[in-house]
């Protein structure tokens, strides 16, 4: 029962209009491309600091992090929308196509 009341609750929220939920939505849906890619990420920032860049400037733990998570971010952000979502819009409308059914049009979506 309490979790029934929790995902009713969560359902009934309104779609929020703001940027930061607007930004918010976008996060997560960019999500499993940003955890796909934020090792790759993390991994490449640290090999540049320890192999590339060795002693050319001490950086704050900090700003390491900060950068991390921006790249990160970015990185994740531009493979869902360049990579995620037109790959899934295209496998879609092959399974619409091979089912027989018509894909909904976004335009008329609420």
């Amino acid at each position: 029962m309490p979790a029934a009341i929790i995902i009713f609750g969560a359902l009934s929220i309104p779609t929020p209009t703001s940027f930061g939920g607007r930004s918010l939505i976008s996060l997560g849906n960019a999500s499993y491309s940003l955890y796909l890619s934020h090792g790759v990420v993390t991994m490449s920032f640290s090999h540049f600091l320890n192999h590339r860049a060795p002693g050319i400037f001490e950086i704050p733990i900090w700003v390491c992090v900060l950068l991390v998570c921006v790249i990160s971010l970015a990185v994740g952000g531009a493979i869902h929308r360049l990579i995620e979502r037109p790959l899934t819009e295209f496998l879609q409308a092959q399974y619409a196509e091979r089912s027989g059914r018509r894909r909904p049009d976004p335009s008329t979506a609420t």
